[in-house]
Parts: structure tokens; C-alpha cells; sequence
């Protein structure tokens, strides 16, 4: 996977809404890949000849763009386990709370308050994939 930015950019610029959050979460922390694409392509016009082709075409490229974001997604959750796995070789915890606000905040900065549901989202299945119990799966008391 090529994570230069000219590239990356190229494939994030189509994406709006739910998936460019998915996406947003799984960019790489260097300074040039820290800001969301802007959304450059405004939604396409239904053309009036051929509605039902439109449609396919678009999910067909909505298909496309979700698999993506899988892939991006277990790559992210690849990267965060290295990171546990690191922390708790030091003597560390496994999950580190700041660093989890930190990525709530940018997700809350860039959509306001769905943000946070994405952030948490992506955030449980990192934890989930690695096996750190979510706080819902906690024991309470």
C-alpha cells in the first residue's frame, strides 16, 4: 500500500460523512497526513438519462471506498496492538487514556459530536482485536 500523500489524498478525496471518519482514523500521525482531505468532489448530479446505471456505478464506488476503509481499519488495529505490546513489554498498561483523547478530540474538532461515536468505534475495535476487555465488558463495582 503506497502511504505517500499524493496517492492518499487522490483516493480520500471522494469521501464524505461516516467514511471519511473511518478513514480520517487510520491516517498515519506524520505532520503532511494529519489533516482530513479537503472534500473537493461535490456530489454527483443524478443525470436524468440513466438513473439506475448511476446508482450501480456510485455503490459500486461506495463498495470500493468500504474496502478500503477495512483494510485501513486492520491496519490501524495492527499498528495499535504493536503499541500495546511495546507499552506492556516497558512495564507500561496496555491502553493509555490520553492518547485516547487526543484521538477523540481530532474526530470531535473535524464533525463535531458524531466524532466522538466514530472515534470511540475505532478505538474499541483496536482494543477488541487485541483483546484489552472494552469498558462495556468490564466487570462494574
Amino acid at each position: 500500500m503506497d502511504l505517500s500523500p499524493l496517492p492518499r489524498r487522490a483516493a480520500l478525496a471522494g469521501l464524505t460523512g461516516t467514511a471519511l471518519l473511518a478513514v480520517g482514523a487510520c491516517t498515519p500521525t506524520r505532520q503532511h497526513d494529519t489533516a482530513l482531505p479537503p472534500q473537493s468532489q461535490p456530489a454527483a448530479p443524478v443525470p436524468s438519462e440513466d438513473p439506475a446505471g448511476f446508482v450501480k456505478r456510485q455503490r459500486d464506488r461506495i463498495d470500493a471506498l468500504d474496502n478500503q476503509i477495512i483494510a485501513l481499519l486492520r491496519e490501524r488495529t495492527e499498528v495499535s496492538r504493536s503499541i500495546q505490546q511495546a507499552r506492556v513489554a516497558t512495564g507500561g498498561s496496555q491502553t493509555d487514556t490520553g492518547r485516547e483523547a487526543v484521538v477523540a478530540d481530532r474526530y470531535r474538532a473535524a464533525f463535531g459530536a458524531p466524532g466522538d461515536e466514530v472515534a470511540t468505534a475505532v478505538l474499541e475495535l483496536a482494543k477488541a482485536q487485541s483483546g484489552v476487555p472494552s469498558p462495556s465488558a468490564r466487570p462494574s463495582g
